[in-house]
């Protein structure tokens, strides 16, 4: 916030009747200002994502994810469930090596190729 604003704020705050009509003068400056640097902001951040568009349009949908408050959600916490379905927040590796040897698992001969070299 700007130093006005930081200033109506604290004039705001030390008026006891909420009431009072310069209670909500006050008050309705500040909202008013604060929509305004809102959308101040939101325009500069759509200037960007328009300049996103034609170079990075990754980046372009990173930035609307960002502005719009959607977080992507493939973090984990890092609890894994064990292979009865219980989770488990310790040994988290150890269960991860089990599960990608049974995985991987090998039930037949591995494949071998030979191959031959030519010399010309």
């Amino acid at each position: 916030m700007d130093d006005n604003r930081d200033t109506r704020t604290n004039e705001r705050q030390k008026i006891s009747n909420r009431k009072s009509l310069n209670y909500r003068t006050l008050d309705q400056q500040i909202k008013t200002k604060c929509r305004e640097a809102t959308e101040e902001w939101l325009n500069t951040e759509c200037d960007k994502i328009e300049q996103h568009t034609r170079n990075d349009p990754a980046s372009m949908h990173w930035k609307i994810k960002e502005i719009s408050g959607h977080r992507p959600t493939a973090f984990s916490s890092g609890c894994i469930q064990s292979k009865e379905g219980n989770i488990i927040k310790d040994k988290v590796l150890e269960r991860w090596t089990k599960y990608l040897g049974e995985l991987f698992k090998e039930t037949s001969q591995p494949y071998t190729r030979t191959l031959t070299v030519q010399q010309f």
